[in-house]
């Protein structure tokens, strides 16, 4: 079922972000999709992201797979940048493991989620994110 919400997501958006606990089958999901794959949690892979994202960004096959974005906190807003300049659907899927906020909000969000937004309140561009980014829907992957 992900699977198939997931191709929906990236015909429709230029980025998808997945928001899971660790092992639930966030990147292996995401790989399916991506002509590429960066482990941003790895200090080598995303050592060119934490300098200068928005020039790594563009020397990167695409569909891009950006897993662990946490370990590259300033990723998103460069993501954010590239699909406002470009908003192709399906350009960039990004992982988060969130571990540590479920602990913090019980039971709520234990599953990966998609979130998106029609009605302008995120970059022209529209990135499937999480609605602390002020986005609107919140539907279950599967």
């Amino acid at each position: 079922m992900a699977d198939a919400r997931l191709t929906e997501l990236l015909a429709e958006f230029p980025a998808v972000v997945i928001n899971g606990p660790r092992a639930a089958g966030k990147t292996t999901t995401a790989r399916q999709f991506a002509n590429e794959a960066v482990s941003l949690d790895s200090p080598a892979d995303s050592a060119a992201f934490r300098v200068d994202p928005d020039d790594t960004l563009r020397g990167r096959k695409e569909p891009l797979l950006l897993d662990e974005r946490q370990g590259a906190p300033d990723v998103l807003r460069a993501v954010r940048r590239a699909v406002d300049a470009d908003s192709r659907p399906g350009r960039f899927t990004l992982t988060k493991s969130i571990r540590a906020e479920l602990k913090n909000r019980g039971v709520a969000g234990n599953r990966p989620t998609s979130h998106g937004s029609r009605d302008g309140g995120v970059p022209k561009g529209r990135v499937a994110s999480e609605p602390t980014k002020g986005l609107l829907s919140n539907r279950p992957l599967s």
